[in-house]
C-alpha cells in the first residue's frame, strides 16, 4: 500500500517513475552549466604604462595569470577617441584618433593582446564624454571642447549634448572590442 513519504514510508512507483523520467530527459539543474563568471579589470593611460606598447601583451597575460577572464580598455580619453571613430570625425571636420597616443589604434592593439592572452576585451568609455577645459577661464583644450563651448553644450566641462551622442560612437567601436 502507497503511503505518504512524510510519514515515513516510500511509494517506490512515484519514485520510480520519477528517476526513469529524469534519466530520459535529464534533470535541468544537472545537465545545464552555469555562466561562467566575469572577472574584469579596466585599464587606462592615465597614470599607468600598461597599455604602452613595449608592456601590452605582459599587462594582458598579468591579467589573466592573477584569474581574470575580462578586461575593459579605455576608448575614449579627453574628447578623443582611442579607436577611428567616422563619427566622431565626421561631427568634429576633423580625425578623431587621440593625438597623445602618437597614432597607435590602442583598441585595436590591446585587442590583440587580450585575445592572445585568453581574455574577452571591451572598450570603456572613460569619464563618460568628458572635453578638458583648462585655466580658470575654462579655455578648450581640443576640438570636442571648442565645438561645445561654441554650441552651449557645456555644464561645468562636461558636453551635455553628446551624451544622446555616445550610443552612435560606441557603434563605431571595432567589431570586438
Amino acid at each position: 500500500m502507497a503511503t505518504d513519504i512524510f510519514q515515513g514510508r516510500i511509494d517506490w512507483r512515484h519514485t520510480s517513475l520519477a528517476i526513469a523520467l529524469l534519466w530520459l530527459f535529464g534533470c535541468p539543474a544537472a545537465t545545464q552549466a552555469a555562466a561562467p563568471e566575469l572577472r574584469a579589470t579596466w585599464l587606462t593611460t592615465t597614470a599607468s604604462d600598461d597599455l604602452a606598447r613595449s608592456n601590452i601583451a605582459t599587462s594582458m597575460s598579468s591579467l589573466r595569470n592573477v584569474g581574470l577572464n575580462t578586461v575593459y580598455v579605455e576608448a575614449w580619453k579627453n574628447g578623443y577617441t582611442n579607436f577611428h571613430s567616422p563619427t566622431l570625425s565626421a561631427f568634429l571636420n576633423r580625425y578623431s584618433l587621440n593625438p597623445s597616443l602618437g597614432g597607435r589604434v590602442l583598441l585595436e592593439e590591446s585587442r590583440s593582446a587580450a585575445a592572445a592572452a585568453g581574455l574577452v576585451h571591451g572598450g570603456w568609455f572613460e569619464y563618460g564624454l568628458m572635453a578638458q577645459f583648462v585655466g580658470s577661464g575654462g579655455s578648450p583644450s581640443n576640438p570636442l571642447a571648442t565645438k561645445a563651448r561654441d554650441n552651449g553644450w557645456l555644464l561645468r566641462g562636461f558636453c551635455w549634448e553628446l551624451c544622446k551622442r555616445k550610443q552612435r560612437l560606441r557603434l563605431d567601436e571595432p567589431a570586438g572590442a
